[in-house]
């Protein structure tokens, strides 16, 4: 079963391999090169190529002209012509080529050797196979699988392992005889003037893609972020505090093969697993382990680490709680990375936190009482770590504890507390740590360090001055109405987040754009009649010569001016019988005749000017709606 694609580029290439291959009738597979058309005739020199080919799987005989070399031998004069008819290497397509037909194999063959073809479409890397068995007569009936399905694609398996030596890779070695994976210290030129740039690609060179040398590597990226906090440049030497510190940590590197730890952690399929993981932070970083429990049917119990991950604390500086808490999120990651790894999705596991205001907030009901920086992440792990067991566990004891701190590689091989957990997590479930997360109220030692406090309602409250523009900033009457309406329901405010973001997207009553409309026309008005206001406020009559006489305004319940109009007692709505007053110099004028113009249709100035008078009386209107057109 081939995973689905995504990508658009990816559907490509699988539809070119489905419509391009086949096998020919010794079971060897028959592809065609998957090459764009412009790349054809640019392939460039191919000799390199012709010395390392990829001989099991073939080529179309349409594309062999494609792998064609020309070959002439030193001092002849005549040209030899050779088509390559296998893949090569040094085409961007072998590569999916060659892992595409390997997981067709696995899929014709699936029937007949249903074991090997698992092992191919899940634990191949490039054209390597790394695997095992819990016993040695399952090993090699695997092994027996693997090389006679391999056959039927014209393909052989090679490079079988010694048992007389080390198996390397990169930094890390597997010792086949005591089945141990051991470490070395990576090479390090000691004679080069010691600059940020070579503290980062000696740092490179301490690859750890599991995670067993977090306490060690995280030394490493504690120093890179405070060279970086320096500003350090690039090629500037290191100051000599970070000096003597980048020194001492290389001094100790070559004591990293005295650190080694076991492959297997003895897993029987008819065994009971279960997985623990621990969270720890401290002001420099905050770490995640995940440990296997395996009780075996003779009553043993073995507990081994599996991996774990470390991440240097923000150079913006947060409380400690903050930081446990970005450790359970790694937690809760973690151990849903190694579920589906290691397929233990139905294993029974813990959450170890030292944390008792992480615990705490883990079981809330509702996150989003919680601040948005605690409610995001609490939410995070909620969801995807909703069957876990979370409990609580001392400082001293917890594994995690170690990696955020950093110790120095022999003080790491000699830490059983890292390699194989607390002692008492190989004993009876009646021997851990009996505090469970809601035993107790969290701990109040320190208040400014209690991030669990709950949100208050807060409303930001501005005074807006009438000689604002912030009408003007707005390029539709709609627009400027809606998002007042949303600034005039404080309510919302006081509403559970859920519920309030429900009432956020639906749409407003009519009354509320109204209420809205009429707010924008309060503040318009207190910027063009700011006089007039005043004097009606101090039951004065207007100056003779004043604009607003002829309309005899007054003042309604809402300290809007309006037009008394000789209509005032016909059955026509209110705003029409009593339109509110504007001034065509205004900005919220500007945008009523926009509203109009587009109403009407772009009609022209008459039709404009009707449509417009029906939400308010502007002064000036004919000159401005004429301008506008």
């Amino acid at each position: 079963m081939i995973p689905p694609l995504t990508s658009l580029e990816n559907q490509e290439c699988e539809r070119a391999f489905a419509d391009g291959h086949r096998r020919d009738s010794s079971g060897r597979y028959i592809v065609r090169l998957s090459l764009r058309p412009s790349c054809i005739h640019t392939l460039g020199e191919s000799l390199q190529g012709a010395k390392r080919i990829h001989n099991t799987i073939r080529v179309d005989d349409r594309d062999v002209d494609i792998q064609r070399i020309v070959w002439r031998k030193p001092g002849a004069n005549e040209h030899s012509h050779y088509q390559l008819r296998t893949l090569i290497y040094g085409m961007l397509c072998t590569s999916f080529l060659g892992i595409r037909t390997l997981q067709q194999l696995a899929t014709d063959e699936a029937n007949s050797y249903s074991a090997a073809s698992e092992l191919i479409r899940k634990n191949i890397y490039v054209d390597d196979i790394l695997s095992g068995a819990t016993d040695e007569v399952s090993a090699i009936e695997l092994r027996d699988q693997l090389i006679q399905l391999l056959k039927y694609g014209g393909m052989h398996l090679r490079k079988w392992f010694q048992t007389d030596g080390l198996v390397n890779a990169l930094i890390v070695a597997w010792d086949p005889v005591s089945d141990e994976f051991r470490f070395k210290a990576p090479v390090i030129d000691s004679k080069s003037p010691i600059t940020n740039r070579k503290v980062l690609a000696d740092i490179s060179r301490l690859v750890d893609p599991v995670g067993w040398l977090s306490p060690i590597t995280i030394v490493a990226k504690i120093l890179m972020q405070d060279l970086w906090k320096a500003h350090v440049g690039w090629d500037t030497s290191l100051p000599k505090d970070l000096l003597e510190r980048w020194k001492t940590f290389q001094k100790n590197l070559p004591e990293m093969t005295a650190i080694h730890c076991l492959r297997w952690i003895g897993y029987h399929p008819e065994d009971r697993k279960e997985i623990h993981s621990f969270g720890d932070a401290s002001k420099y970083a905050f770490a995640a382990t995940v440990y296997v429990q395996v009780h075996s049917s003779h009553g043993a119990c073995n507990v081994q680490l599996i991996t774990s991950k470390t991440q240097v604390a923000p150079v913006k500086t947060i409380s400690i709680p903050k930081l446990e808490l970005c450790a359970a999120v790694l937690v809760a990651r973690l151990i849903n990375y190694v579920r589906e790894e290691l397929k233990l999705s139905h294993a029974v596991t813990y959450a170890w936190s030292d944390s008792r205001n992480v615990l705490s907030g883990i079981q809330t009901d509702d996150p989003s009482r919680w601040p948005i920086y605690v409610a995001n992440r609490v939410s995070e792990i909620q969801r995807t770590l909703s069957n876990a067991v979370w409990r609580y566990v001392t400082t001293k004891v917890t594994s995690a504890n170690i990696a955020p701190r950093g110790v120095d590689p022999r003080a790491l091989a000699q830490k059983s507390l890292w390699w194989n957990g607390p002692r008492w997590l190989s004993q009876k479930e009646a021997s851990w740590p009996a505090f469970h997360c809601l035993d107790e109220s969290p701990s109040t030692d320190s208040a400014q360090d209690n991030y669990m406090e709950l949100k208050q309602p807060t409303i930001a409250v501005r005074h807006v001055h009438c000689n604002l523009t912030t009408i003007g900033n707005f390029s539709s009457l709609t627009h400027l109405t809606q998002v007042i309406a949303r600034c005039l329901l404080f309510k919302l405010l006081l509403k559970p987040a859920i519920e309030r973001s429900e009432l956020m997207v639906q749409r407003f009553i009519p009354e509320e754009i109204h209420r809205a409309f009429l707010a924008c026309v309060f503040c318009a008005q207190g910027c063009s009649f700011e006089d007039e206001l005043s004097t009606f406020r101090q039951r004065k009559a207007l100056k003779k010569r004043n604009k607003l006489v002829r309309l005899h305004p007054f003042i309604d319940s809402t300290g809007i001016f309006r037009v008394t109009g000789q209509v005032a007692k016909s059955p026509l709505p209110y705003d029409q019988r009593h339109p509110v007053i504007l001034h065509g110099d205004s900005s919220l004028a500007g945008l009523i005749i926009d509203w109009g113009h587009r109403t009407a249709l772009h009609g022209g100035f008459q039709l404009t000017y009707s449509c417009a008078v029906r939400r308010a009386w502007i002064i000036r209107g004919r000159v401005s709606v004429k301008a506008h057109i």
